[in-house]
């Protein structure tokens, strides 16, 4: 497996997972609108969607500079 290929497997990847943070994401954020969940648990949603972001970028420019 090249680099280039094993740059674009972890691209996908954390894309589904950054997709799935993302429904979480806005899960929380209906949940507490409704008074459900208290606002405290909206940090730690938005701790890791910023994650996940940040990783995302960082493999799509790994693999756009793989040419």
């Amino acid at each position: 497996m090249s680099l280039k290929n094993a740059a674009l497997l972890a691209l996908i990847g954390t894309s589904l997972l950054m997709l799935l943070v993302l429904v979480h994401f806005i899960s929380t954020v209906l949940a507490i609108m409704h008074g459900l969940v208290p606002v405290m648990a909206l940090l730690a949603s938005m701790i890791r969607l910023f994650a996940c972001f940040t990783v995302w970028v960082f493999f799509l420019v790994f693999y756009q500079k793989q040419s």
